[in-house]
């Protein structure tokens, strides 16, 4: 299958240029390009969660399943794999919060939800590892925890830079605007 056989690191190279040609696009037509790039940034790594848990996995024998909540505590290697899926669901949850307002923090954690629901599920029917509710929960705990640094990076940002910034349009002639949030 060609999706296989083509090197990862061909496609983060097409990745990074289509964000560098979105970039430069909205920031020509005037718009907030960091929160179109998180965005893609968020698309992208959910992208990558479900390649490296689902389609880049090898099949196992049967189906597994873990539907009782919290049953692997108690055991440390576990543990590991506990605080890895919360860790790898926190750039998506800073994505998600970067890219939508304070108003809608649940929606970002709801989204993470749903991502790691869809996850699992996937696993499940295609035989490609265990679908246990401790992912599901460890992995919204990560998103949580990703959308809240997200949300308190940018109230800091927000309450420490100048009311007034100075930029430069494509003519070259500097002008002082007032900034306005989009959220």
């Amino acid at each position: 299958m060609l999706f296989y056989s083509v090197p990862l690191y061909i496609y983060i190279v097409l990745f990074l240029i289509a964000v560098l040609g979105v970039t430069l696009f909205l920031v020509r037509k005037g718009k907030d390009a960091g929160v179109y790039i998180a965005r893609l940034l968020s698309t992208d790594y959910v992208v990558y969660i479900f390649c490296s848990t689902v389609l880049f996995r090898e099949e196992c024998q049967e189906r597994i399943s873990h539907l009782k909540p919290f049953w692997s505590y108690g055991s440390s290697d576990i543990f590991d794999e506990a605080i890895m899926n919360v860790l790898v669901f926190i750039p998506l949850g800073f994505f998600l919060g970067w890219s939508l307002c304070e108003k809608y923090f649940a929606k970002a954690v709801m989204i993470g939800f749903f991502v790691t629901i869809m996850v699992e599920l996937m696993q499940f029917v295609f035989k490609r590892g265990t679908a246990e509710t401790d992912d599901i929960i460890h992995n919204t705990l990560g998103c949580l925890v990703g959308v809240t640094a997200a949300l308190v990076l940018r109230k800091y940002i927000t309450r420490h830079k100048n009311t007034y910034f100075q930029s430069f349009d494509f003519d070259g002639e500097p002008s002082l605007e007032r900034e306005e949030k989009s959220c």
